[in-house]
C-alpha cells in the first residue's frame, strides 16, 4: 500500500501563541514538520522509523529539509482546532515535496510546504542518496495532483 497523505487535528496551546493570542506563525513550520515525522512513521515498512528518519551514521538515513514556506490567510488563536492535511505533491529519486493545509472550521487558514531529501551519513557528513527502495515504493504523488506541485500561493 501506498501512503500519499496525512491528516491529524492540533489545538492550539497558550505557548504557541504571541502577546496577542494568535499563533506565532513558526509554529506552522513546527507543526508541518511533526506532520511530516507522523507521515513517515506511517509508511507500511519492516524497519523501525530511526532505521530511515534520524539514523546516524553509515547505518541510519534521515529526511533533511531542503526548503519551505508558508503563506497565513487567516488567524488561528488560542484552543482552536487546526486540521492539518500534509500531502505528497512531487516525488523525486531523492526527494518528496510536500504541501500541508491547514483549517479551522472548514476554513483554511495557512498553507505550506516542505521539500526534503533523504540523506545518509557518509564521508563524515550527511549526503543526499537514494532512500531504502521499500521505504521509496511506500510513498506515492496525491492522485488529484496529476503530475503539478501544489504551490504555497494556491
Amino acid at each position: 500500500m501506498k501512503v500519499y497523505e496525512i491528516k491529524k487535528q492540533h489545538r492550539v496551546e497558550w505557548w504557541e501563541t504571541d502577546a496577542a493570542g494568535i499563533i506565532f506563525f513558526a509554529n506552522y513550520y513546527r507543526m508541518m514538520d511533526t506532520a511530516m515525522m507522523d507521515f513517515f512513521e506511517s509508511l507500511p515498512v519492516s524497519m523501525p522509523l530511526k532505521e530511515y528518519w534520524g539514523g546516524q551514521g553509515s547505518q541510519g538515513y534521515d529526511w533533511v529539509m531542503l526548503e519551505s514556506g508558508c503563506r497565513f490567510f487567516k488567524t488561528a488563536t488560542f484552543g482552536d482546532v487546526l486540521e492539518m492535511h500534509l500531502w505528497v505533491t512531487r516525488q523525486t529519486s531523492r526527494t518528496v515535496r510536500f504541501a500541508c493545509s491547514f483549517s479551522k472550521e472548514g476554513e483554511e487558514v495557512a498553507r505550506g510546504f516542505i521539500i526534503t531529501c533523504s540523506t545518509q551519513g557518509l564521508a563524515g557528513a550527511q549526503r543526499a542518496v537514494l532512500p531504502p527502495a521499500e521505504v521509496a515504493r511506500s510513498i506515492a504523488v496525491a492522485p488529484w495532483e496529476n503530475g503539478k506541485a501544489s504551490e504555497v500561493a494556491a
